[in-house]
Formats: structure tokens, sequence, C-alpha cells
């Protein structure tokens, strides 16, 4: 089984559906392997529930991402994908998918 580096990248500040399937993907991803980034919210939720997982193929990147036109998310998202160097981006919500988007 070929190995993959996923990120993932939720702009959203709750903590509902989205982020717990995010959270749970995450941890699947991991027991099957794969390396796995998140950049989600400065102190979300899902900041939070990263700080948990313990594992050398995990990372996670705090990041604010609050509209299309910040200029300082797309750079800031932009450099960190380049370091990243994922396989796969995975999106989750609207502002990140753009970003993600016009970067990718």
């Amino acid at each position: 089984m070929k190995i993959f580096h996923i990120l993932h990248t939720e702009a959203a500040s709750g903590w509902g559906g989205q982020e717990i399937r995010i959270f749970q993907e995450c941890q699947l991803l991991l027991e099957r392997g794969h390396r796995v980034s998140v950049i989600c919210q400065l102190n979300s939720p899902l900041h939070k529930k990263c700080l948990a997982i313990d594992s050398p193929k995990f990372t996670y990147y705090p990041l604010r991402m609050k509209s299309l036109i910040n200029i300082f998310s797309y750079r800031s998202l932009s450099k960190l994908i380049k370091n990243i160097k994922p396989d796969i981006i995975h999106t989750h919500s609207s502002i990140d998918s753009w970003l993600a988007g016009i970067i990718g």
C-alpha cells in the first residue's frame, strides 16, 4: 500500500459534524500508516483536539483563515502548503477551499 501525506484544511471555528469527521478521519488515516497534517483555526475546538493526537506522523498548523480577501491568510497558507508538500489536500469549508484552490 502506498503511504500518502494528506493535508486537511478547515477554516471553521466551531465543533460540529464536519470538524468531528476531520478529527476521526485523521485518526483512521494515521492507523493505516499515512502521514496527516491539519491546518485549522487557532484556538478552535479542532485545534485543541489536534493537540491530543500523539503520533510522529501527525502535524497541525494553527492559522487564522477569516476571509478570502485576507492577504495574510493567503500567503501563510501558500507557504505552509509549499513546505508541507502533501500528496492530497482535503479542504472542508468555503474559505479554505477557495484559498487552497487558488494556491494549488
